[in-house]
């Protein structure tokens, strides 16, 4: 009998380490060997998709800002580590603090053909995001007939008038 369950580590191995991190996709992808690596994805100022849960970057960054009004290179320079340390002193490590938010392009180099379940956080307010996350998608071949004879990329989006892709 084949075995249908699948195990997808939303936001990485969130429960070990911080939501959205290497440190938490390296744990699930690679020690906890997770069936699909969940990201959530938000689109920045100067159109560059990044991952992370929520529009603010408040409550992992620890600072105030809105990702949507908000460079690359301004994401680039917070760590999103900390709070985690602080929420769970048990699981506390210097290497969370170092933490920094990852690109959607930077997900890709680093796992490659993994299968990945990918939720659009509120496309709607990113104009043109869904054209670039298939236009990265096909970048990297992570649509291609061939890989989805043998690994999947899932899109889910809360927001279905936006996908007229």
């Amino acid at each position: 009998m084949l075995d249908k369950n699948v195990v997808i580590a939303h936001r990485g191995a969130s429960g070990y380490a911080p939501e959205h991190t290497f440190a938490s996709y390296d744990k699930s992808h690679f020690d906890m060997h997770a069936d699909y690596i969940e990201l959530d994805v938000h689109m920045t100022l100067d159109g560059e998709i990044i991952v992370m849960h929520d529009e603010s970057i408040e409550r992992t960054a620890l600072t105030p800002g809105i990702i949507k009004e908000m460079t690359l290179q301004e994401i680039k320079q917070l760590t999103i580590g900390k709070w985690f340390n602080e929420k769970y002193p048990e699981l506390k490590s210097a290497y969370y603090e170092e933490q920094v938010v990852p690109t959607l392009k930077d997900i890709f180099e680093r796992y490659g053909d993994a299968n990945y379940y990918i939720e659009t956080k509120s496309p709607d307010i990113y104009p043109g995001m869904e054209k670039l996350l298939i236009d990265t998608l096909n970048a990297f071949g992570l649509v291609s007939e061939a890989r989805l004879q043998n690994r999947q990329t899932v899109i889910q989006s809360f927001s279905h008038s936006v996908w007229k892709v």
